[in-house]
């Protein structure tokens, strides 16, 4: 490992054990700053030493409680070091907020892009990432982004645990438990060498969601006259939801339902119970990079008919996993610190993408 004497780690509050993780493999301290919340709900910060002329990486995540709050703290460290001279600004942001919204549904906006500008003109250079929810995100930046895969630790937990137990691989199937999932999922099966089935539709009791109305626009609900010509619009059928459906085999079989975000507990949840109950799985299990959980959703996966939830450490969750038993937590703080170290030293970051396919 290069010098990294010019090299100062600061973290908000969200992930501090993560941020210490990072700092041990660098062997370097993290620089102390005093952050927190006035009365008024305002944030503020204070650096405790100088970071003139330094390559300074600030750590933040969000966490299930207030993203905003992490976005606050992460701009106002960004800041404070850009205008205190350093060399070198680059955010570690293993999960970016707001990163479901980076398309225009209905007549919203698109707040990813929106978060892209903020952190730009925050003073960031550079930013690294872990599985980015769509990857035109980096499009909304003006600076590089570095979008590191989680797929490698997750895929070698699969291999280490499950294939170890005299699971022949025609047993496994791999899952996608929506339409938006099936490239990652593909990627996964075809990794793992193991079969792919895809759930399509959706359960009645679900709301709607950007993978049952992905509409830009709500449709026209009559014909409009144009004057002259009497010429009209098309009218759109009305949408209808549709029932649930697996297409694939997973009878007797053990199915492993790949995301890369899990918050909304109730869709694997009714998954699974469609997976175990109608379909006849022997065992289901959920796999994501990023688990943005309530204790409470924690709770309801626990109860669930799931029989192991894997995760990575991009989010906090120490409340949620003793919450869950069933949660088991991959470590990935070896990528991110492999990524500061290549970066600082004008390493290239290629040898972290090898082998990795842009869906993976």
């Amino acid at each position: 490992m290069g010098p990294l004497g010019d090299v100062v780690i600061l973290a908000g509050n969200t992930h501090p054990d993560l941020a210490d993780e990072i700092c041990q493999r660098l062997d370097i301290r993290r620089m102390e700053v005093n952050l927190y919340h006035a009365g008024n709900r305002e944030t503020m910060l204070q650096i405790t030493s100088s970071v003139r002329f330094k390559d300074c990486y600030i750590i933040q995540t969000a966490t299930d409680t207030n993203c905003n709050d992490a976005i606050m703290e992460l701009l106002l460290m960004g800041y404070t070091c850009h205008t205190s001279a350093s060399k070198h600004l680059v955010g570690v942001l293993p999960y970016l907020p707001y990163g479901k919204q980076a398309r225009q549904r209905k007549r919203g906006a698109i707040p990813a892009r929106l978060l892209a500008k903020m952190i730009g003109r925050a003073g960031f250079r550079h930013i690294i990432t872990v599985d980015l929810q769509h990857k035109e995100i980096q499009g909304f930046f003006d600076i590089p982004v570095e979008n590191l895969r989680a797929s490698p630790f997750l895929i070698q937990h699969i291999q280490e645990t499950l294939f170890t137990q005299q699971i022949n691989r025609s047993d496994v199937v791999i899952i996608a438990e929506h339409t938006s999932a099936v490239r990652k999922a593909t990627a996964y099966a075809e990794r793992l060498k193991v079969d792919l089935a895809i759930l399509h539709g959706t359960d009645d009791k679900l709301g709607d969601t950007d993978e049952v109305d992905g509409r830009s626009s709500p449709p026209p609900v009559k014909e409009i006259e144009f004057v002259p010509g009497g010429d009209t619009l098309p009218v759109l059928t009305s949408f209808r939801r549709r029932p649930l459906k697996l297409v694939g085999d997973v009878s007797g079989k053990l199915a492993i339902m790949i995301e890369n975000i899990i918050d909304d507990v109730e869709h694997p949840i009714r998954a699974a119970n469609f997976l175990k109950n109608e379909e006849g799985a022997r065992q289901v299990h959920l796999v994501g990079t990023h688990a943005l959980l309530s204790p409470e959703a924690a709770k309801k996966l626990n109860e669930s008919v799931i029989d192991e939830i894997v995760v990575t450490n991009t989010i906090p969750h120490e409340i949620q996993s003793m919450e869950c038993p069933k949660m088991k937590t991959i470590d990935i703080s070896i990528l991110l610190t492999e990524a500061i170290r290549r970066m600082h030293n004008n390493e290239s970051l290629s040898y972290l993408f090898t082998d990795v396919s842009v869906e993976d």
